[in-house]
């Protein structure tokens, strides 16, 4: 912190990282110590941040998007084997079992759609391209992360391992596996490991080629997704889950963010200020739906630019302006049952 004029202290209400100003904290500290009030600089801070939000300043929620819409192409160069790190990118939370039943339902009735996480995390991340797989770069990592480990606790014992600024060359045997075990955790057996690992890619390989094809697919939704990027500097849950193009006798009628929930959820206080000013702000259409388990029977609500959830009157349809044939819902009752 030494060198640093201000401090991070979390978020706001916003989502927003937020810091205060290190000298002012420290001088309502020594005035509270001045007239003789208990407490400590923590206490202070801590005060600080119950305080109107205008003592704050934005820094940007550093664990959501920081795509602002540029630039709004993507290429598809080769990028070269995959050396096993972590793959950059936000994930956001897994599909729940009512967002796979919305899934299910729209795959039935032939609307295409996309996580708005994934279309995030590839403008974000992997706009250039994605690597490709192969088991010698998972290969060379894993042997990288053995030999980590087995280098530790000689840089301990070296004095080359500082732990908050502080030597660790008095440490126990004890205190060095676990500190071995939270800095450089074991890789497991090579087969093991190349099986978790290969997982691991194909399935943010998939992400980016769903998210990529619908961006090729439905060219329509492309500057309302764009005029929505100043909006992405957001938590995930503040932003709606898919982003669906309506197909209305065969072709792709209209296009809106949906936010899934179940019958009886709520909207969390940062989905109602963040929802309506996506329609107020970035003219955006944006809807709730409400949905079982089974995925049948679903609510279409749409936000107001007030925050008001008014029924959906426009019916959504399958392709044939009717219901969906026999083997779509067939072939949708077996890939809910199979996922759920």
């Amino acid at each position: 912190m030494a060198g640093k004029s201000w401090i991070g202290l979390g978020t706001n209400r916003e989502g927003m990282a937020l810091r205060i100003n290190r000298a002012g904290a420290a001088a309502e500290w020594g005035a509270a110590a001045r007239s003789g009030l208990p407490g400590s600089l923590g206490a202070a801070l801590q005060r600080c941040m119950r305080e109107a939000e205008r003592r704050f300043e934005a820094l940007g929620n550093q664990g959501c998007r920081q795509w602002w819409g540029t630039p709004r192409s993507l290429g598809d160069a080769d990028l070269g084997v995959w050396a096993g790190y972590w793959l950059m990118g936000v994930n956001g939370p897994a599909p729940g079992r009512f967002e796979r039943a919305f899934e299910g339902w729209c795959g039935g009735y032939g609307h295409p759609f996309v996580r708005t996480v994934n279309l995030f995390w590839l403008f974000e991340y992997h706009r250039a391209g994605f690597p490709r797989f192969h088991w010698t770069g998972v290969q060379r990592e894993w042997h990288r992360q053995r030999r980590a480990r087995e280098q530790f606790p000689t840089l301990v014992r070296s004095g080359r391992f500082l732990l908050n600024g502080r030597t660790t060359r008095r440490a126990s045997q004890t205190q060095i596996r676990a500190w071995a075990d939270e800095f450089h955790p074991d890789p497991g057996p090579w087969p093991q490991y190349y099986r978790r690992q290969k997982q691991y890619f194909f399935e943010n390989l998939a992400r980016y080629r769903q998210a990529k094809e619908f961006w090729a697919a439905c060219p329509e939704v492309h500057r309302a997704f764009i005029r929505c990027a100043r909006f992405s500097n957001r938590r995930p849950e503040s932003h709606p889950d898919y982003i669906v193009v309506f197909r209305q006798g065969g072709r792709n009628a209209w296009s809106s963010f949906v936010e899934v929930k179940s019958p009886r959820e709520s909207l969390r206080p940062s989905q109602r200020r963040f929802f309506p000013e996506l329609v107020r702000e970035a003219s955006q259409s944006v809807l709730l739906v409400r949905i079982g388990e089974n995925g049948a029977s679903p609510r279409f609500y749409r936000f107001t630019p007030n925050g008001s959830l008014l029924p959906l009157s426009t019916p959504i349809l399958c392709d044939d302006g009717a219901s969906p044939s026999s083997y779509a819902c067939d072939n949708l009752a077996r890939r809910i049952s199979a996922r759920v």
